[in-house]
């Protein structure tokens, strides 16, 4: 098992028992609503939802090097600079097919103050992503590879709208008229 699996593992786990946590705060905030305060409940399940959703942006940033968006159709992702001295010496980025049960489609630009990695070589994309917005991967000054889990028919599907002349796209898998495995497009 690859690091990065390790992470999305990890990562899965403290997701699954983030929303048990969450759950049993709402039921709590319900419970509090019929037996003490309406206002008291709900002040007791916007805590809870505001806590999920710091501790859910917070794990996602420093475990995984990504931020999200929900979007129609699944979750959009921007690759920033991960926290933690072992995160910041890694080259390779991974965007996984799936975050919190759902596909992550498009990759987009980091906003506000979460810089681009600066530091990545090397960025994994799974055949799920559809979408690649402007300025996605220009922060990216060392990215020199991406390597795409689908075939060229499906890279040359994706809607690109950032510069990736500076950069080898690699294939994983090979095509239906294509013998080899990789195929590399420039």
């Amino acid at each position: 098992m690859s690091d990065f699996e390790k992470k999305i593992q990890k990562f899965n786990k403290f997701y699954l028992w983030l929303v048990i946590a969450v759950g049993v705060v709402m039921v709590a905030a319900i419970t509090v609503a019929v037996y003490v305060s309406v206002f008291a409940g709900v002040i007791v399940g916007i805590v809870g939802a505001l806590v999920y959703l710091l501790l859910l942006s917070d794990e996602m940033k420093r475990s995984l090097g990504l931020w999200y968006r929900r979007i129609d159709g699944g979750i959009s992702v921007s690759v920033i600079s991960p926290k933690g001295k072992k995160a910041a010496k890694e080259t390779e980025r991974y965007i996984p097919e799936r975050l919190m049960r759902l596909d992550v489609v498009a990759i987009d630009a980091p906003e506000g103050k979460d810089a681009p990695d600066a530091l990545a070589e090397v960025l994994y994309i799974p055949r799920s992503v559809k979408r690649i917005e402007a300025g996605a991967l220009s922060g990216m000054v060392s990215l020199s590879r991406i390597i795409y889990a689908g075939s060229a028919e499906e890279w040359a599907a994706v809607v690109c709208e950032d510069e990736l002349e500076e950069i080898e796209v690699i294939c994983e898998t090979q095509s239906e008229e294509q013998g080899n495995n990789e195929d590399e497009i420039s």
